[in-house]
């Protein structure tokens, strides 16, 4: 591209980070993580809506430090079963306990978390609620590294838009010949699992 537009053309890919896709997201989660292993975590609580990057985020690296996840799900009332969200389904893949919670449940889900800490404690476990958005110094920190990474997929929801657009004001010549132009790449593949219920029956049936 490069060549062909005469730009310098580069793209950070922040949507491949390690095993596991997430980008933003990860960096955030990669400081948070060390700092449970460090304290001896063995249970990691958040929440989420049905799309949420984060909670499959944690669930798979949940699989990764030997630990359970746990998700409270803002499900506006419906029960999603088989027909689960791409992110959803990865998690339930994973072996995340996913409660679905709605109105004055979802609006208190704090007390629920507490709950199930209370309940994880006495258990003999070692909770930790991570909030949305991954508030604090540790997942603060995520931010501040960032890493090359190589490799290059066009998912057709959140890269493939922006890219166009982008070529197309290069074209246009509202993006100047010689500019340098860095392309941060969000995408979201996991957003191209379009057969999930067919692969929910076959995963029951193994």
């Amino acid at each position: 591209m490069s060549n062909k537009y005469s730009v310098n053309f580069s793209i950070k890919r922040d949507d491949l980070t390690e095993s596991i896709i997430g980008g933003t997201k990860l960096r955030l989660l990669e400081y948070v993580l060390k700092d449970a292993v460090n304290q001896g975590i063995t249970d990691l609580i958040t929440i989420g809506d049905i799309y949420s990057n984060q909670c499959r985020i944690v669930t798979q690296l949940t699989k990764k430090f030997d630990m359970n996840a746990h998700l409270f799900i803002n499900s506006n009332g419906q029960n999603y079963g088989s027909s689960m969200e791409e992110n959803l389904f990865i998690s339930y893949l994973a072996g995340a306990s996913i409660t679905y919670l709605s109105g004055n449940d979802w609006k208190f889900y704090s007390l629920k978390v507490e709950r199930l800490k209370k309940q994880l404690i006495k258990n003999k476990r070692m909770p930790l609620f991570i909030q949305s958005g991954i508030a604090g110094l540790p997942g603060s920190l995520g931010i501040i590294k960032m890493v090359r990474e190589y490799g290059l997929l066009l998912d057709p929801y959140y890269c493939l838009i922006p890219m166009l657009g982008t070529i197309n004001l290069i074209e246009k010549k509202i993006i100047k010949s010689g500019s340098n132009i860095l392309f941060i790449m969000t995408g979201q593949p996991y957003g191209l699992f379009s057969n999930r219920t067919e692969l929910l029956r076959m995963v029951k049936n193994t």
